[in-house]
């Protein structure tokens, strides 16, 4: 697996992320889609946080000793109709951002 973008080697994925992740049957599931996002896939969020509200994020690179990302927070009702927008609109700004900040990914 890929680590996070401009850090060199594998990177594990930390449990620190959801207290119940320690003990959960599905641990292994949850971190093969970190490792996903890690290497730059998307992140989404359907509801997790807030009902009637999604997020889509994706990883920006590695600026100094800090990790960027970019993502954006859409009412439920627009999100079936309008992810694919936003996914190509991340995409663009993550690369411009990157590109702007000189930065690995």
């Amino acid at each position: 697996m890929s680590g996070w973008p401009g850090r060199a080697g594998p990177r594990r994925a930390s449990c620190r992320c959801s207290a119940g992740m320690k003990d959960d049957p599905n641990k292994g599931v949850q971190v093969s889609q970190l490792n996903a996002i890690r290497a730059g896939g998307f992140a989404y969020d359907m509801e997790e946080h807030a009902l009637n509200s999604c997020a889509i994020g994706l990883p920006v690179g590695v600026h100094g000793s800090t990790l960027l990302a970019v993502s954006v927070v859409l009412p439920t009702e627009r999100y079936a109709k309008q992810r694919q927008a936003f996914e190509c609109a991340l995409r663009a700004s993550a690369s411009d951002f990157a590109n702007r900040l000189k930065l690995t990914r």
